[in-house]
């Protein structure tokens, strides 16, 4: 999936709205801040570029930029991490925009360098009504104005924040040139998307009433007593029988918290984008990978030779661990399987059970680990379980290590 875009428009004109994916060359893009349009190759040819304002976005910016996902895990703390979305950053000269539209989510809007002035929506627009908005034959989806006294303005100047609710239309309008916003939305799955990976997960099942198939018990009976039946006929109790079927299957996942548990953890932590490269990278010991002779593997945890000894430098009070940019760490309170003492960590779509004296929470809730976090703790002893958990985490590339603690 791309992570970034340029969306063009001729001021005035929102049926000019247009769209390039990228990924773009470095030259590209310098040439897209130098206001040199007409040879950034975002027009077509019956327009030289000159009356074009544009805006660039790029998601996943605090997946590589460690201090964003500082900053957003530090300013959006009273989030939970599995509902907190990546940060997107966009970029516009003075006039770019990307037309009025919705999002199905909350988000949080931060001017970060320029002025931008945002056309707020007092009312909720349903998907019926936005698909009757929508601008025909457009790469965006962009919304028709339409005259309505619902409508507020918010200019936002740098270290303003304007929190939008999901459904609610909105625009943004760049005021002056290096206008910056960076956005950070929530994760809500629908109910329509929850019910397809429902769905995956019955289908994969060799056990258990997913397993089943429809059987009609009277089939041979009938047979047997010579009776025809209306064969174009779809009989009550057939409806009845698969409503039945269908219904046992969903209430295996539903009805039963442990397994509700499991799944929803899992999906709520996996990552939302398509990756186009293995991230986060797996660490690979020094036994099967060669490193570089003048890194000195004494002084860099990120780098050490595997990760039992990153584990027992950092138990020592060496460095510190991170969590992986743009990874959802989480846990549940609700106890594994019938078994009180177990709980499960979530990351990125992964569950482990583990006993409760493992500091799942710890964990999951600070970004940066730190021997402190661990013994500051009302369970402050590092057991041989949570040594092996973060080992574990490590080796998955989950976690990282450094001396900037």
């Amino acid at each position: 999936m791309n992570l970034n875009r340029i969306i063009t428009h001729k001021e005035g004109e929102d049926t000019s709205y247009s769209l390039q994916l990228g990924p773009f060359e470095e030259e590209d893009i310098q040439t897209l801040f130098s206001g040199d349009t007409t040879n950034a190759n975002m027009h077509d040819d019956e327009d030289n570029g000159d009356n074009l304002r544009w805006t660039l976005l790029v998601n996943d910016v605090d997946r590589f930029l460690p201090s964003v996902s500082d900053w957003i895990s530090n300013s959006f703390s009273f989030l939970p991490n599995w509902r907190r979305d990546d940060g997107q950053i966009s970029i516009a000269d003075e006039g770019g925009a990307i037309g009025k539209h919705v999002d199905n989510y909350d988000v949080f809007l931060v001017q970060t360098s320029g002025i931008k002035e945002w056309s707020v929506g007092q009312q909720k627009i349903d998907l019926v009504e936005e698909d009757e908005l929508l601008l025909p034959d457009l790469d965006v989806r962009i919304l028709r104005k339409i005259e309505t006294t619902g409508t507020k303005s918010f200019v936002l100047y740098p270290g303003d924040v304007l929190y939008l609710p999901p459904r609610v239309t909105h625009e943004g309008v760049a005021l002056s040139d290096q206008c910056a916003t960076l956005s950070v939305g929530c994760r809500a799955p629908s109910a329509a998307e929850m019910m397809v990976r429902v769905a995956e997960v019955m289908s994969s099942s060799l056990t258990g009433a997913a397993a089943q198939r429809y059987e009609d018990p009277d089939m041979l009976r009938s047979l047997l007593k010579h009776n025809q039946c209306k064969q174009g006929e779809i009989t009550m109790e057939a409806k009845y029988r698969a409503k039945k079927l269908l219904q046992e299957a969903l209430s295996e996942i539903l009805d039963n918290e442990d397994k509700f548990d499991e799944w929803f953890g899992k999906i709520s932590t996996e990552s939302k984008r398509a990756r186009y490269s293995e991230y986060p990278m797996p660490l690979t010991s020094s036994s099967e990978e060669e490193y570089d002779d003048t890194i000195d593997l004494d002084k860099d945890l990120s780098v050490w030779d595997s990760p039992e000894t990153a584990v027992s430098a950092f138990l020592q009070g060496d460095g510190c661990f991170y969590q992986a940019e743009g990874i959802v760490f989480a846990y549940s309170s609700h106890p594994a399987s019938s078994n009180s003492d177990t709980h499960r960590l979530f990351v990125n779509g992964l569950c482990w059970e583990v006993s409760s004296s493992v500091q799942i929470d710890v964990i999951a809730n600070e970004r940066c680990l730190t021997l402190d976090s661990f013994l500051g703790h009302e369970n402050g002893n590092i057991c041989d379980n949570t040594r092996l958990l973060l080992e574990d985490l490590i080796t998955r590339g989950l976690l990282y290590g450094s001396h900037d603690d």
